[in-house]
């Protein structure tokens, strides 16, 4: 997640969700079977 206060240009803030939103899992990029993969994550502010 972003933090909009830390955001130098609008564009980029744009960009990086853009790229966020579109990126693949582990999984997907790996080619692992759905049913053998387990994803942990946490949300961190930049």
């Amino acid at each position: 997640m972003l933090a909009r206060a830390h955001c130098r240009a609008a564009w980029r803030c744009a960009q990086f969700s853009w790229m966020t939103r579109q990126s693949e899992g582990a999984g997907s990029f790996f080619n692992l079977p759905a049913n053998q993969v387990v994803e942990l994550g946490t949300k961190v502010m930049l």
